[in-house]
């Protein structure tokens, strides 16, 4: 078996005329975790949603542990460990914490039936606790998720991605409207994450992914134009040009 969890080989997706991921080869070793960063309009976006099923490619061919996903649903990739954390938040704000992460632990057993009670359900609970520890919400348990702050809903989020059980983790634009200091609350989250998981982020803050990422893929008009690690990519001409100085001018 490759020592890749994730891989696409020439992966691409057109809408008409427009091409949004051109070609695309990604490998990324199994416990790593890799950034993917690019100016707005490089394609970080429609790569994620071709990942998770939520878009199928034109061409190419997406695998996971090995296995061909490119034109599998949504629901048949999660079962194969991937859990994506979205930039919007899809939390249940009428629920508790507990409840929103019991409804996803919930979703990952093979058991799950919508009227039986999660107490009798292997696993369930013990997740539940878990999660609750690891994004460190087990004080705002009984707390309705629309009464959390903004950095602690984003918190929820990666919590029902992690309530899965993944092996693969992806997160779009994890810190985004984040304070200075829930986002390096959150990057040390995302650091501790990586020891025990694989993970790719898609994000705009340049400290947050200097700071965590082991390698950094750079996204521009549909392609991948450079990889390497952090100081690789500081000093890469190319991605000078194309993105980081605009960065630092818009910041």
């Amino acid at each position: 078996m490759s020592g890749f969890i994730l891989e696409t080989k020439s992966l691409t997706k057109a809408f008409g005329a427009l091409v949004a991921v051109d070609h695309v080869d990604f490998r990324l070793p199994k416990g790593q975790l890799r950034a993917i960063i690019g100016p707005n309009g490089a394609g970080k976006s429609t790569f994620f949603s071709m990942l998770m099923g939520v878009q199928q490619p034109s061409s190419g061919e997406i695998r996971i542990n090995g296995v061909d996903t490119s034109r599998m649903p949504p629901h048949k990739i999660s079962r194969l460990g991937v859990s994506l954390a979205f930039q919007i938040t899809n939390i249940f704000p009428n629920l508790t914490v507990e409840e929103n992460l019991r409804l996803a632990a919930q979703n990952r057993s093979m058991s799950f039936h919508p009227f039986r009670n999660a107490a009798g359900q292997p696993g369930v609970e013990t997740r539940v606790e878990e999660v609750l520890e690891e994004i460190e919400l087990s004080g705002k348990r009984g707390e309705l998720a629309s009464n959390l702050a903004h950095g602690e809903q984003k918190y929820l989020e990666i919590g029902l991605a992690l309530a899965l059980s993944p092996e693969l983790l992806l997160l779009d634009e994890p810190t985004a409207g984040m304070s200075a200091v829930e986002t390096r609350q959150t990057a040390g989250l995302i650091k501790r994450l990586s020891e025990r998981l694989s993970i790719v982020l898609v994000e705009h803050d340049m400290e947050v992914v200097m700071s965590i990422a082991e390698k950094i893929s750079v996204f521009h008009h549909g392609e991948i134009i450079a990889e390497g690690t952090p100081d690789e990519i500081k000093n890469d001409e190319d991605v000078q040009r194309v993105y980081l100085r605009s960065s630092d001018a818009a910041a």
